[in-house]
């Protein structure tokens, strides 16, 4: 599932059209200072001594560097501080990629119900100062991820309406077999794979609380879309110039980024009135069959703005669940430093963050983990998702 299309010199190889240039890695103008040397685990403000080059001239060939990893100040296209990474072509050479920008500062463009995220080192799993103990045996082992660049998260899960309005496109937009989708801070690449078979229609079974039914009420297609397959949604989301976020990455957001909490509001258990997230707990007291349905200003809301990443709808990521006694060391195991992936299919199907209106309490905790086959998503109810999109 994994391949490379990394260019070289500023040329575009084997990517979609919805694929800019930049997303090449090739862009490696000005020197930026020394670059450190400090490996995987260099925090994304460690990269050079002194200020950088401008990071958006082409030099005549892309810059060596030493390890990949490593980083270097630059200035970013869009104006602003930002890092450089080493990264590795096709063929072994080592470069310093595209200079994207950290903190979300005026240069930040978010779109229209996006929020910038800012890059920086987080601890993913486990509580602070628990010595790596997970707080259920989902969680993973507390362990440091840093992020080489900012990102914009949609502040809404996907709704039914904006899902039907590409579901029923004719013809329906779709990735190009080969287009990237994710590129890792140590240059590891997710490329999109045309399904053997076509897409299954989104669910459509009530009982199983499934929303696409509501497509054509102009009030309950404002609830967010569930019962689709991961394809479908990562295509949903590549159409609009985005993809799944990582697992990761919805941590680092749903936890606050420069904070820690429980839940996305603190470290308070949820109440049962549904005011906070719609779980198990709350949905039990509504009289309304479908509570999820109701309008989502507030649920589930982080310090960012970001909305209901506590039930409602459980949501897909783009990482693999990894096997069991997985090392830490593997790629089947999301704890690289930089911008991890579980990119190893073991058969136990995708990660799954948030927690869902079927959750109880405890399971719509901030590093609460769940797996889910894809096979099964067009009877689920209980599996929405969100996009993201990278500053290339």
């Amino acid at each position: 599932m994994t391949s490379s299309h990394l260019g070289w010199g500023g040329v575009c190889v084997a990517l979609a059209t919805l694929v800019a240039c930049g997303s090449t890695f090739t862009d490696a103008g000005g020197d930026g200072g020394g670059g450190d040397d400090a490996g995987d685990d260099a925090s994304a403000s460690d990269g050079g001594e002194g200020g950088g080059g401008d990071g958006d001239v082409l030099d005549a060939a892309p810059e060596p560097c030493a390890k990949v990893g490593d980083t270097k100040y630059c200035h970013a296209a869009g104006g602003g501080d930002g890092v450089r990474t080493c990264m590795k072509d096709p063929g072994g050479s080592l470069f310093f990629g595209k200079c994207f920008a950290l903190a979300c500062d005026a240069t930040a463009m978010p779109g229209a119900n996006e929020v910038c995220v800012p890059g920086g080192d987080f601890t993913m799993g486990g509580l602070d100062g628990d010595g790596g103990t997970p707080i259920d045996p989902g969680t993973l082992p507390a362990h440091k991820i840093t992020f080489r660049h900012r990102f914009y998260v949609d502040k809404f899960e996907v709704s039914v309406a904006e899902f039907a309005g590409w579901w029923t496109k004719s013809p329906r937009p779709m990735p190009a077999d080969g287009a990237l989708v994710f590129v890792s801070g140590l240059g590891a690449v997710r490329t999109w794979k045309n399904p053997t078979s076509a897409l299954p229609d989104p669910g459509m079974s009530l009982a199983a609380g499934c929303n696409y039914s509501f497509a054509n009420d102009a009030l309950k297609s404002s609830a967010s879309m569930n019962c689709v397959r991961i394809d479908a949604a990562l295509a949903y989301c590549m159409s609009a110039g985005k993809r799944l976020p990582t697992e990761a990455e919805w941590e680092y957001v749903a936890q606050g980024v420069t904070t820690k909490n429980q839940f996305p509001w603190g470290d308070t258990m949820p109440d049962n009135s549904c005011s906070q997230a719609i779980d198990k707990d709350c949905y039990m007291t509504q009289t309304s069959k479908y509570p999820w349905l109701r309008p989502m200003a507030t649920q589930g809301n982080t310090s960012l703005g970001v909305n209901a990443m506590a039930g409602n709808q459980a949501e897909w990521t783009l990482d693999f669940f990894p096997a069991s006694g997985c090392a830490v060391s593997s790629k089947c195991y999301p704890g690289g430093a930089l911008d991890p992936l579980a990119d190893m299919d073991n058969g136990n199907g995708y990660v799954v963050r948030g927690g869902s209106w079927g959750s109880v309490a405890d399971d719509v905790r901030t590093r609460t983990r769940q797996n889910f086959n894809p096979a099964q998503a067009a009877s689920a109810g209980t599996i929405g998702f969100r996009c993201v999109r990278d500053e290339r």
